[in-house]
């Protein structure tokens, strides 16, 4: 998962450590495996992993680059491998396993551009030393977070509202977006969260920070765009094509140095997942099973645990099955709202 934080002070006095640090800690449970800092003039980055690539210390951040760039990431790039065999034929050189040092390199390459050409999902910031800017940048279906707000003289950004909101005085509910949650149901609509003056950046789009005059630009670099050559397709060749990207697709997701599992609920998209997943990660690793986990529901009308089970049995998955409780809802319902923070 990963946490990432930053806070940058407008009237170009230094960041406190302790101030960086206490907002960074609250997104211990996003990263119990590592913690880092970077403090540098008037703005600092902090960080948590949980370790996915790359497990040894090569992996900590903020991490460095050709004594220029400084990252704090959150995510993963699934093509990074791509990539680093890419950079490595225009003379990049690279000291970790790690997608974070492909970031990097392909910012240096590519500039601000990289961004297209990755797969994957993410929320980053990369501090620049030669131009003196922030360059903050979200995947594209939004699917990492990424919370920013200028509080008195603080430009504050994290993974979570709960760092944002740490800074302001009184902590207000945004009304727009709660009435426009209950009476229409929509969410992810705009750039306003459910708390007053605390914002998202949009997915698709990057931020740039300019550290000389506390200006910064919101920028888009992706829209989903027509592709007319796939209306040629006969009915065969959408299927095989849709087969063929799905199977990529999951082959990218696998790629890791920790156990890798699925959520499966029974339903055709889960276990179309799972079952592809299984295949692929039982010719990879000597025929070991690979795990899903499926909730049971409470209530006979909901529960689908039987097709769960269904698949697991044909798919031969190593499937865990939980049955959460209303006991267990009740106990731990203040902690799934403050971790979850928005509907």
């Amino acid at each position: 998962m990963c946490g990432i934080s930053g806070i940058i002070n407008i009237d170009f006095q230094e960041v406190k450590k302790s101030e960086i640090k206490k907002i960074t800690d609250l997104i211990r449970h996003r990263g119990p495996n590592d913690k880092g800092y970077f403090l540098k003039n008037n703005f600092a980055f902090g960080f948590r992993r949980l370790s996915i690539l790359d497990l040894s210390i090569d992996g900590h951040q903020p991490m460095h680059y050709l004594d220029r760039y400084t990252i704090i990431f959150n995510g993963e790039i699934y093509n990074y491998i791509e990539l680093k065999n890419e950079l490595l034929k225009n003379n990049y050189e690279f000291k970790s396993g790690t997608d974070t040092e492909v970031i990097l390199a392909s910012y240096d390459f590519w500039g601000k551009k990289c961004v297209e050409k990755f797969n994957g999902m993410w929320a980053f910031a990369i501090h620049d030393k030669v131009k003196n800017e922030i360059f903050l940048s979200r995947d594209r279906f939004g699917i990492k977070p990424l919370y920013y707000s200028k509080i008195g003289n603080k430009f504050v950004f994290g993974s979570e509202i709960k760092q944002i909101i740490e800074f302001q005085e009184k902590v207000l509910v945004n009304k727009k977006v709660l009435i426009d949650f209950i009476v229409t149901s929509f969410e992810e609509h705009t750039e306003e969260t459910f708390f007053q003056d605390v914002k998202k950046l949009k997915q698709s789009h990057n931020l740039t920070y300019d550290l000389k005059t506390n200006n910064y630009s919101i920028s888009k670099y992706y829209s989903i765009s027509h592709h007319r050559e796939i209306e040629k397709l006969s009915e065969r060749e959408s299927i095989d094509k849709f087969h063929s990207e799905l199977k990529r697709s999951i082959d990218y997701r696998l790629r890791s140095d920790v156990t890798v599992g699925s959520c499966l609920s029974g339903g055709l998209d889960s276990s179309t997942v799972a079952s592809i997943a299984s295949s692929r990660y039982m010719k990879e690793s000597s025929n070991k099973k690979f795990t899903a986990i499926h909730a049971k529901s409470t209530e006979k009308d909901s529960d689908e645990s039987y097709y769960a089970s269904k698949v697991s049995e044909i798919s031969n998955l190593d499937l865990i099955i939980v049955k959460p409780s209303i006991e267990d809802f009740k106990s731990h319902i203040d902690e799934v709202a403050y971790t979850q923070e928005e509907p």
